[in-house]
């Protein structure tokens, strides 16, 4: 019997959601916009770098803490490589009728780890009022 592997999967799964990559969400910000970014990784992937502003609830938590989701919409839905917030993000979208767009692009690939060893933020721009992680 074939068994579908998560690649396979997510390309089952591309096309019926939007998606966007992280230059497109930086430009939502440096307009003035305030999107609102949910980030679904775990949190030792979130601890070493992250979006400075972002609600954090990681993927295996998502089902259970659906209430804790801020109500502005859409969501959009990062990870560290692009599979796991489109997951989310149809999840999210056709179980809970929440209005999500994945990140596409990986996170990881805007750290930038400062000198004093501190973890790494992604650098975007963000509105001033929301400078720090938001864990829910």
């Amino acid at each position: 019997m074939y068994m579908a592997s998560f690649r396979d999967m997510l390309q089952g799964v591309r096309g019926r959601i939007k998606e966007v990559d992280v230059r497109q969400l930086d430009g939502e910000r440096r307009k003035g916009s305030r999107p609102v970014v949910l980030d679904v990784r775990e949190p030792d992937e979130y601890i070493d770098a992250h979006i400075p502003g972002v609600v954090h609830v990681p993927l295996s938590e998502l089902g259970q803490r659906l209430h804790d989701l801020p109500a502005e919409r859409p969501l959009y839905v990062v990870c560290g490589t692009g599979g796991r917030s489109l997951m989310a993000a149809t999840a999210l979208q056709n179980q809970a009728g929440v209005e999500s767009i994945s990140v596409a692009t990986s996170i990881r690939t805007k750290a930038q780890r400062k000198d004093s060893g501190s973890p790494r933020t992604i650098r975007m721009a963000m509105p001033a009022a929301a400078t720090s992680p938001r864990a829910v």
